[in-house]
């Protein structure tokens, strides 16, 4: 009878146990060839500086726009409100015409920036440009600009908002 003789090869001495994960798991080499090793970091950082930067400066910037567009209409109203203070009342009962006393355009620009919450901090001031009489519905628009430029970087360009505000003439003959 034949004697078996067992075959053993010898463990290394400092081998680390694998898991079954680690047999299914391709080699590193494979994952990233050396060609490519940098490239999600140089995409990462192209996208971030000229997709997501660029979108979070439009986010924050417009918002401001916003802000500042809504605080000239609400500036736009109120002078308007201040132009019908200065109907003149009597002319307006004899013959139903509108027509100013006179001061008006300076009651107007004090309303327009007392009004203006946002952009006064700012050192920004909101120019009455026009006041007009709609004599077919007995309304007076107030036309008001303010040049927000100092509200944004300094590479952007100048910056106007303009809008219009509306009031009615109404008497109350009681």
């Amino acid at each position: 009878m034949k004697k078996e003789t067992k075959h053993m090869t010898p463990e290394p001495r400092f081998s680390k146990r694998r898991s079954e994960a680690d047999d299914f798991r391709p080699p590193t080499s494979a994952l990233i060839p050396s060609r490519e090793a940098g490239f999600a970091l140089v995409w990462w950082a192209l996208f971030i500086s000229l997709v997501a930067f660029p979108l979070l400066v439009l986010v924050v910037e417009g918002g401001r726009y916003f802000r500042a567009a809504g605080d000239v209409q609400k500036a736009a109203d109120a002078a308007a409100e201040a132009a019908v203070r200065e109907v003149d009342i009597p002319h307006y009962l004899d013959t139903g015409e509108v027509r100013f006393s006179g001061n008006e355009y300076a009651l107007a620009h004090d309303y327009a920036n007392a009004n203006a919450s946002f952009l006064r901090p700012h050192g920004t001031d909101i120019a009455v440009v026009a006041i007009q009489v709609d004599e077919g519905h007995d309304t007076v628009l107030v036309t008001t600009r303010a040049d927000v430029t100092l509200l944004f970087p300094r590479f952007a360009p100048q910056i106007l908002i303009q809008r219009t505000g509306v009031a009615q003439v109404r008497l109350s003959t009681q």
